[in-house]
């Protein structure tokens, strides 16, 4: 067996022999990718082939026929198939529990980076510390200063005291309990449709607006027997319009920024970011007696005519497309780690949609969530229930 690098060259002392029949293994790795750790092995076999010693050299050409006579390649999944493996149990426990624990391959996270979490304390998973034999884990829970520390296959277990924090208001953070929603405020869902075609994109108002109203008709049947749910109509002066805009472009920024994963474990609840903001969710729940407002956006792309080609958006190959909802499948079969990207993914043809859930008096953000689904017709009413009932899986 010879070992040899990318490059071709193989490395041995002496070779000597009348008949050439040799297998020729390659590793490829990547220090970027932790996933890719291939071995590439290749027989090599000729009559009478003599082949002088040297430190160094370089394949004949003629051996790339030769190595078509047999070629195995295996295992792509783990770096472990390859080399002594590099996953180890470890236990994370923290007082109080009930900590939520993501996993970090560096000491600081990357901005862009994918988000990798394991689950709530306390836990026990066999985790990948790849080629640098170290992880770093970070454990939140609302009310408490966030976590972090290094870990490595020795720790085997490791208990996390969390220090609890008091609010601006000089609160205990997450020491009361949100009072039950009678009434919410419904604003949308407005949903912008693109139909994409070889020539051009178009954006269907018709379309877009049906299906705003199936999803909203889903969104009542959710809430059926729950609370209240009223649509908050158009805006009918420049006042009015003006204070739907403040809660709309707040609810959008937090929406598109907040981790619905790690929004229940945030050490401290987020409200909407400005004081207009704030004050248009206190005047509309003031005016329609809504204890929330719930904000439903989102985007479809339908490719028509021959630009339909059956692609399904990145989240729709599973039953659970919401990134709430995938968690929590991921965590029920056991997984060690459920990875999804910090903000949405791009997509051709889908479904995108973004919900958040405010509270009136405050403008806390009680809830978010989002996902992509697989395009709905604006006459599909069974699967925009389906669609909504996964997006609202998560809320309590």
């Amino acid at each position: 067996t010879i070992f040899a690098d990318t490059t071709g060259r193989a490395q041995w002392s002496q070779v000597h022999t009348p008949t050439l029949d040799w297998v020729v293994c390659v590793r490829i790795s990547s220090e970027a990718s932790p996933t890719l750790d291939w071995v590439v092995c290749v027989r090599i076999s000729s009559e009478a082939y003599e082949l002088k010693a040297c430190p160094q050299y370089r394949w004949p050409k003629r051996w790339l026929g030769l190595a078509a006579s047999g070629l195995l390649v295996f295992s792509a999944a783990t770096p472990g198939a390859v080399a002594a493996s590099r996953k180890a149990p470890l236990r994370v426990e923290s007082v109080p529990s009930g900590a939520l624990v993501s996993v970090r391959l560096s000491a600081q996270a990357e901005p862009g980076e994918v988000r990798q979490v394991s689950g709530t304390t306390p836990l026990e998973k066999v985790l990948d510390f790849g080629k640098a034999g170290r992880l770093w884990l970070e454990v939140e829970k609302r009310g408490y200063a966030p976590s972090s520390v290094e870990v490595t296959p020795d720790t085997k277990t490791i208990t996390l005291p969390l220090e609890r924090i008091g609010t601006k208001d000089g609160r205990e953070a997450g020491k009361a309990a949100a009072p039950p929603l009678r009434k919410v405020l419904l604003v949308g869902p407005e949903v912008r449709v693109t139909l994409r075609r070889f020539a051009k994109e178009e954006v269907s108002a018709d379309q877009g607006s049906r299906l705003g109203s199936t999803l909203a008709d889903a969104v009542r049947a959710c809430y059926s027997g729950r609370a209240d749910v009223e649509l908050l109509p158009v805006a009918q002066d420049g006042e009015e319009e003006s204070t739907q805009k403040a809660l709309w472009r707040d609810t959008r920024t937090s929406m598109e920024l907040i981790d619905p994963v790690r929004l229940p474990y945030l050490s401290e609840a987020p409200r909407l970011e400005t004081r207009s903001g704030r004050d248009a969710a206190r005047k509309l729940g003031e005016r329609f007696g809504a204890d929330a407002i719930l904000v439903v956006s989102g985007r479809q792309t339908v490719e028509t005519g021959g630009m339909k080609v059956g692609k399904v958006a990145l989240f729709a190959a599973g039953s659970a497309a919401s990134y709430a909802a995938a968690y929590s499948a991921a965590m029920a079969r056991g997984d060690s780690l459920f990875v999804y990207p910090v903000y949405l993914p791009a997509f051709s043809q889908g479904l995108l949609l973004q919900a958040a859930l405010v509270r009136c008096g405050d403008g806390e953000v009680l809830w978010i969530n989002r996902g992509v689904w697989s395009p709905v017709s604006p006459d599909d009413s069974a699967e925009a229930a389906r669609v909504m009932k996964e997006l609202f899986s998560s809320l309590q």
